[in-house]
């Protein structure tokens, strides 16, 4: 089990296929299978985990495997169904499919007028019809709801996260925009709400590293700079006993 993208590693795939194999052999269990769980969807987590051994593999996503705890709770006795939904309330708060405070932060990320290779758009053009992408380990692992993009140095607006997902191939993940097919590396790609626009643009201010920084979305629109919406920010989480 792992939280966000993450997979096992092919040695621990081989670890746990052995446990099994070891239980079946000794005749305490008749049978098994291995299961792994992260936010991948299925597709893609049985194309980067080692191949089938003997023992029958299968891949959840969190969302799935709380969708089978909601799903068998009603339908079971008095303690199995407490227990369902603790399990199901726990992994809503472990995963990335809650809505604690860290998710309400705006991850706030550099585009330009350059393309990527084979790309019919540039990346402002990109965002512009509502797409941004990324390799996959440049993307903040814990939960964020928006996007904020900046060019010309300054913070020109603001995307809601509608849907995300992972790809190697461009032109699979956006047929519109990239004509033909190419293997990159693990992106993620980012479907994007309509634009929050402020009122004038917003430097980025005194920050060390200008690239991405993460703010609350009130902050950054009643703010002055970047800086200020992050330094303000983290005040809050502080002062709410909490981290960022």
């Amino acid at each position: 089990a792992k939280l966000g993208w993450n997979l096992p590693a092919e040695s621990q795939v081989r670890t746990y296929e052995a446990r099994i194999l070891d239980e079946i052999d000794s005749g305490r269990i008749e049978s098994g299978a291995l299961v792994t769980l992260s936010e991948c969807s299925e597709d893609w987590a049985l194309a980067k985990l080692p191949a089938d051994g003997v023992i029958p593999r299968r891949h959840l996503t969190w969302q799935e495997l709380v969708a089978l705890a909601d799903i068998a709770a009603p339908r079971s006795g008095f303690h199995e169904k407490r227990l369902l939904r603790d399990l199901a309330a726990y992994l809503r708060s472990a995963t990335n499919m809650h809505d604690d405070p860290s998710s309400q932060m705006t991850w706030v990320v550099p585009v330009s007028h350059n393309s990527a290779d084979g790309s019919a758009l540039n990346f402002i053009e990109t965002v512009k019809v509502g797409y941004y992408y990324n390799t996959a380990k440049k993307v903040p692992k814990s939960p964020f709801n928006f996007i904020g993009f900046r060019w010309q140095s300054a913070l020109q607006e603001i995307r809601y996260v509608k849907s995300r997902r992972l790809f190697t191939d461009p032109h699979e993940a956006l047929p519109e925009i990239f004509k033909e097919s190419s293997t990159w590396g693990d992106h993620e790609l980012f479907e994007l709400g309509p634009a929050i626009v402020p009122n004038k643009p917003i430097p980025y201010g005194k920050l060390w590293a200008p690239g991405h920084h993460r703010a609350l979305l009130d902050c950054l629109l009643t703010s002055s700079t970047v800086a200020e919406a992050r330094d303000e920010s983290r005040e809050r989480f502080r002062a709410a006993g909490l981290e960022l």
